[in-house]
């Protein structure tokens, strides 16, 4: 729950009284709540304190969102205002309903969204988080994420079934990609709303498609960008889109580039994920997820978690099996 002195500085600067407060889902991060100050509806964002003065993310996500509305992108929820530490932030409010089942309709407007932004990144030079602007940094990434969950402390039985996973079977695969083919490195970089996927979208009673959850947005790789948006695990993407996505998003040049770099990225970035679905065997993941999910049961949630990360990595499989090649998009 929102605490009485954030309640309280919100409402002095909204300049009015909180006649309502609901919680909304924050993801594993944060704490989200609906309010009602003067008749309007906002959404207050609390950020996961991580000991910092100022929450990099919050501020992050709110210079991006201010950026995005300046250069007329109305796609994204308007933003209002923000604590000077970036501990928390005020959004319009978003109305519309979750996607759960994306269609091709759906896959282009979201690449529509990427094709009007994507060149920002002269204005906004913030990295995205754990950005990939060299071909290292992908094996740079992973070999840290899996030497920090190699050191999972197994006090319980799925902790044990986690630790044989990442040292079996995931620093092995790590080992197997280290020795791919080399690619050329990316001729250009985009601006990248990141962590991009249906699980941050609402649908509009008019059909279009408003996105929000920026925390982690920044200059990235254009072939990173892609291969998370279609392995989000939250909301799946079907693969089959994939060519109309590239071909929409971006210019035929940019996308004959990507194309070439995708079967080789795509593998690493699935296994990113198996790293990124256990973080809740981590001490500051957990703290995260209790956070906000105040009341979730912590085992249940790393059963869940591991599941989920042995379901990507068998994904990842198919993806080095040849499905992308089998459907005619490289």
């Amino acid at each position: 729950m929102l605490s009485p002195d954030l309640i309280s500085e919100v409402s002095t600067k909204l300049a009015g009284n909180i006649d309502n407060i609901e919680p909304l889902d924050g993801g594993g991060n944060n704490q989200v709540y609906s309010i009602v100050v003067n008749g309007k509806k906002y959404v207050v964002k609390s950020y996961f304190d991580n000991g910092n003065k100022i929450n990099k993310k919050g501020k992050n996500e709110f210079s991006f969102s201010t950026l995005l509305w300046n250069k007329g992108e109305k796609s994204t929820p308007k933003p209002i205002l923000q604590d000077d530490n970036a501990k928390w932030s005020v959004y319009e409010k978003l109305n519309g309903k979750s996607i759960l089942d994306p269609s091709l309709i759906h896959v282009l407007d979201s690449a529509r969204f990427i094709g009007r932004i994507k060149n920002f990144h002269n204005e906004y030079l913030n990295p995205a988080s754990e950005a990939c602007l060299l071909n290292k940094d992908y094996f740079d990434i992973l070999r840290f994420r899996l030497n920090q969950l190699a050191k999972i402390t197994p006090t319980s039985d799925v902790a044990v079934e986690a630790h044989s996973f990442v040292v079996d079977t995931l620093l092995p695969k790590l080992a197997d990609l280290e020795h791919q083919e080399v690619i050329p490195e990316s001729s250009f970089k985009i601006l990248s709303p990141s962590d991009f996927g249906y699980h941050n979208a609402l649908l509009q009673a008019d059909g279009k498609l408003r996105y929000f959850d920026f925390e982690h947005a920044g200059v990235d790789d254009p072939a990173k960008m892609v291969c998370d948006f279609f392995s989000q695990p939250k909301v799946k993407v079907p693969l089959e889109y994939l060519k109309d996505f590239i071909l929409t998003a971006f210019s035929e040049q940019e996308a004959k580039e990507i194309f070439a770099r995708i079967k080789f990225i795509f593998p690493l970035v699935r296994l990113k994920w198996c790293c990124i679905l256990l973080n809740e065997f981590s001490k500051e993941g957990l703290e995260r997820r209790s956070f906000a999910l105040e009341n979730s049961d912590d085992n249940t949630v790393c059963e869940e978690q591991l599941r989920k990360s042995k379901a990507m990595f068998a994904s990842l499989e198919e993806i080095l099996g040849g499905k992308l090649n089998a459907m005619s998009v490289m």
